[in-house]
């Protein structure tokens, strides 16, 4: 067996890796806007995860802003969700495809 997976006496697998899923989000901050990709357990939803008890998420393959004002690319950044101002999936942002009525 794999040394990495542990078995309880009820049969539950324990493993050493968190499986999550990735969505895309932008991040705007008290500081500037991070775009990255979020972490996200599964079965669970983008709120559920910025209303855990967990002070912190982490977005991974992220731009964020830089001291100089110059956007850096980071494979991962940790950010204290008292510092977010708001949360969106890249994914819901309109491009101007539709019009308004």
């Amino acid at each position: 067996m794999n040394a990495e997976v542990r078995i309880d006496a009820k049969g539950k697998y324990y493993t050493d890796r968190v499986t999550t899923q990735t969505l895309e989000v932008f991040a705007i901050t008290r500081t500037g806007t991070i775009r990255g990709m979020m972490h996200i357990h599964p079965g669970h939803r983008l709120s559920d995860e910025l209303n855990s008890e967990r002070l912190f998420i982490a977005l991974t393959d992220a731009t964020v802003p830089g001291p100089d004002g110059n956007e850096l690319h980071v494979g991962f950044v940790a950010v204290n969700k008292s510092q977010l101002v708001w949360v969106i999936p890249v994914e819901a942002v309109r491009q101007g495809e539709e019009e308004a009525p």
